[in-house]
């Protein structure tokens, strides 16, 4: 497994994945899913911890770095772009909230209402 750490090299990463996705193209449509060791070496790779904060071993991404290799993997199948797409929503949804959850001092902003945390109009 290449040890991927920038968005240069996972873009890499997914070129050197197009030859095997392009030879494996009419497979994946005719059975409208990944095969599992495709799916299996992209996750061994790093492509679906694109968001995932680097604390907890993901490559952290900005959307833009994301973008580019979303982009790549589409330019052999666009399936599979959108299913790595999709394995990385639930952090990209955690980015959003994590800046919008703190004040420009970064402290934060949020207190408990009920059963989940909803934003404070005014600091604690």
């Amino acid at each position: 497994m290449p040890e991927i750490e920038t968005s240069g090299a996972l873009l890499e990463v997914a070129r050197s994945f197009r030859p095997r996705i392009l030879a494996e193209r009419d497979h994946i449509e005719a059975s409208r899913r990944l095969p599992e060791d495709l799916a299996r070496e992209l996750a061994r790779d790093g492509f679906f911890r694109i968001f995932l904060p680097k604390a907890y071993g993901g490559l952290d991404l900005t959307p833009m770095e994301a973008m580019e290799v979303f982009e790549e993997l589409a330019r052999a199948d666009a399936s599979v772009a959108w299913c790595v797409w999709n394995g990385n929503t639930h952090w990209m949804n955690n980015k959003a909230i994590e800046s919008q959850c703190f004040d420009a001092s970064g402290q934060p902003v949020l207190e408990e209402k009920g059963a989940g945390l909803q934003h404070s109009t005014t600091n604690p």
